[in-house]
């Protein structure tokens, strides 16, 4: 009796394990990753809360006994309802109810909830529920930063300031006085600082690194930076990279980039290239055209370029140019009339602007108009009474040979 009474227990034992299988695994929705856009909120905001879930069962085994098998079946669990309570304080907009349905095995999905800030400012707590068919339902809170100051992490904030200097022009040498200061929580060391011009227009000078051991919140150092431009720099802000490596009080290297601003302007500088007059040589009441070819020899565009004279004749006096381009030259035409003979000092003036302001430079030229001049007429009548006389003398010869 008492062998029936276990026989019959071990196989109702059996029965048990055939009708209801052992799994290896459990099927587990759980929270992965949440974020906020933006991270911080004022009154009335809108913004986008991103959510993912993960189904992080695997598999499942059961084992039969008779015959000795093994099944393997996927775990999936259902979702039935996926809703943000924002409570009072957080209006949820649009994204609750939008998925149901299973997630197989390491599965992830992503929800996406849309968001309005109340009047209250603080920090809020909507709760993502999650309601699984035959499980534990979901329950995870989301903070949410209503215009309130968290504290954060201390590190260093390497911060340049760029004393403003004169202006540069192309070709000129670049001395820059660079302010370096921490304005962070804590100390930054082994602060290496490294120019890196990505243009040949501009290049340090001498040096093109500079070492700071260390800089403690608040404290800063001044740097001398020495650059050279070349000549043929195009006129405009010329920003040169600054790459800068420190070691935080944590031990971690953190690397930035800033950059140094330098603002290149080219200078025009006009000159005379000639000067010359149609006809050659001027004579008392001749009309003649006085031209005079301005050159710019400088870096820069001269704009807005004229030219004025104060010749003691009849004519004009005042000349449009316009622009002349670093390396060219352009005329200066004056239609003018000799009403008096003289040897003539007189004074050009050219007014021009270009990238750095407005300017007049002065000349002193000379012109000569002479008397009227009979030399011509005299040779003339010279020229006719010689061969008057020449023929006559002819005349007389013959007669007497005859």
């Amino acid at each position: 009796m008492r062998t029936l009474y276990i026989t019959t227990i071990i196989g109702l034992f059996f029965a048990a394990v055939l009708a209801n299988p052992v799994y290896a695994g459990e099927a587990t929705v759980i929270v992965t990753d949440t974020s906020i856009t933006p991270d911080v909120l004022m009154p009335g905001d809108k913004a986008l809360i991103y959510v993912t879930l993960k189904n992080t069962a695997t598999s499942a085994t059961l084992t039969k006994t008779e015959p000795q098998t093994s099944l393997v079946t996927d775990i999936n669990p259902t979702i039935q309802s996926v809703f943000l309570d924002g409570r009072k304080e957080i209006k949820v907009l649009e994204g609750n109810s939008q998925f149901s349905g299973d997630i197989g095995p390491g599965q992830t999905i992503k929800l996406t909830f849309l968001i309005e800030a109340g009047e209250k400012e603080g920090i809020f707590f909507p709760t993502l529920r999650v309601g699984v068919k035959g499980a534990e339902s979901v329950s995870y809170p989301i903070p949410v930063n209503v215009n309130t100051q968290i504290a954060t992490a201390k590190k260093p904030a390497i911060i340049f300031d760029q004393t403003p200097g004169k202006v540069v022009n192309p070709g000129d040498e670049i001395n820059i006085v660079l302010n370096v200061s921490n304005q962070g929580k804590s100390t930054a060391e082994d602060i290496t600082i490294k120019l890196s011009p990505e243009e040949s227009s501009v290049a340090a000078k001498n040096q093109g690194t500079y070492y700071i051991n260390s800089l403690y919140p608040g404290e800063s150092r001044t740097l001398f930076v020495d650059l050279i431009s070349d000549r043929e720099a195009e006129p405009k802000i010329h920003t040169i990279p600054l790459k800068v490596t420190y070691i935080t009080s944590g031990g971690e290297e953190k690397t930035e980039l800033s950059g140094i601003n330098i603002d290149i302007k080219g200078k025009a500088e006009p000159g005379i290239a000639s000067v010359k007059t149609d006809p050659s040589r001027i004579s008392k009441g001749d009309d003649f055209d006085l031209t005079i070819r301005i050159e710019n020899t400088g870096t820069g565009e001269a704009k807005s370029t004229a030219a004025m004279i104060d010749l003691p004749l009849l004519g004009t006096r005042e000349a449009f140019v316009g622009k002349i381009k670093a390396g060219n030259d352009a005329p200066a035409v004056f239609i003018l009339n000799a009403n008096k003979a003289g040897d003539f000092e007189y004074k050009l003036k050219v007014t021009y602007t270009d990238d750095t302001g407005e300017y007049e430079k002065d000349y002193t030229l000379h012109l000569n108009v002479s008397e009227n001049d009979n030399t011509a007429g005299i040779l003339i009548v010279l020229i006719v009474i010689c061969a008057g006389g020449y023929l006559g003398y002819r005349y007389l010869r013959q007669k007497k040979e005859e």
